[in-house]
């Protein structure tokens, strides 16, 4: 067993991530091109056998990122590692990387290499740009077998249907990255939390503070609110805003009760096959409803009037952009 720093570092520079060897590890990476900074201080790293995916509004840094990591753009700062091995200063073609672009570059050179970095079976990292699907794992390899996968994404549910983590950029810059689960349970923004998944914001204010639990007051509405154990618990008069997913919110009938109601009319009603999406306007503002398909002939039509409901643990809070 070779010897290994106490950050998990092995001395040829490989690194352990919950014991799992870093396939490829961005060390502040920036890139600038035409007077225009592209990728601005990106760090990030992802274990062997893992997929990650990126997520981002066009003009993010998505395709960018993979142009770095693969040596068809080059770096104005920071490093480039796989395994172990500083790859940020060689060219495209001894990088070892497979990749595979929806737009390459033109030319016959550029035809030549782009030949050359497609993916193939020898290829333990490969860069995909908006694929149509993630590569099937083979079903001897467990669920990260085969190769390092790093892959940008326009289509957010083709990315979370396959991927272990996330990255989520805006402008160039890494927002967040993390377990696919936990991005999407916890965003750490209220960009985050509206770009994935669509959560509705609720801004107020804290104004009661128990042992399991506290008061925000919005709009003279008392929504109570589970801390999570991780988080710092919020002091008297904080504000704060919450990021509420759509499928964690319900619809009540007269006698039922939650730890949160708020009352409204449904504005609109739109079936999405899986599901049935449906916007209400409430005193805090207009709140999406997320309902399984299978309800839709249960949804509200628009001018109904509704009871929305919601558990003390649903919604999370987020800083501000």
């Amino acid at each position: 067993m070779p010897h290994r720093y106490s950050d998990g570092r092995f001395p040829d520079g490989r690194a352990t991530d919950n014991g799992n060897a870093v396939a490829l590890s961005v060390r502040g990476l920036s890139v600038r091109s035409g007077g225009r900074m592209l990728l601005e201080d990106i760090t990030l790293s992802l274990p062997r056998g893992q997929r990650l995916a990126l997520l981002g509004p066009p003009g993010a840094g998505k395709t960018a990122l993979l142009l770095a990591i693969g040596g068809l753009l080059s770096a104005t700062q920071g490093t480039v590692l796989a395994d172990g091995r500083d790859i940020t200063r060689l060219r495209a073609t001894a990088r070892g990387l497979g990749i595979a672009l929806v737009a390459p570059p033109r030319g016959p050179f550029a035809a030549r290499r782009m030949r050359q970095l497609a993916p193939a079976a020898a290829h333990s990292l490969l860069l995909l740009d908006r694929p149509d699907a993630w590569p099937e794992r083979g079903p001897d390899r467990g669920p990260h077998g085969g190769p390092t996968i790093v892959a940008a994404f326009a289509d957010q549910a083709l990315a979370l249907a396959g991927a272990d983590r996330l990255a989520i950029l805006r402008d160039g810059r890494l927002i967040q990255e993390g377990p696919a689960t936990s991005i999407y349970e916890t965003p750490c923004n209220a960009f985050v939390a509206r770009f994935l998944g669509g959560a509705n914001l609720i801004a107020g204010t804290v104004r009661e503070v128990w042992p399991d639990r506290f008061v925000l007051v919005t709009d003279g509405l008392r929504l109570q609110l589970t801390p999570s154990a991780e988080a710092p618990r919020p002091a008297l008069g904080t504000k704060l805003t919450l990021a509420l997913r759509p499928e964690r919110i319900g619809l009540l009938f007269d006698a039922e009760r939650a730890d949160n109601i708020v009352t409204g009319t449904v504005a609109n009603s739109v079936f999405l096959g899986p599901s049935v999406l449906i916007g209400v306007e409430t005193a805090l503002g207009r709140i999406d409803v997320r309902l399984p398909g299978w309800r839709a002939s249960q949804a509200p039509v628009p001018g109904t009037a509704v009871r929305l409901a919601w558990a003390a643990d649903a919604a999370v809070p987020v800083r501000e952009d």
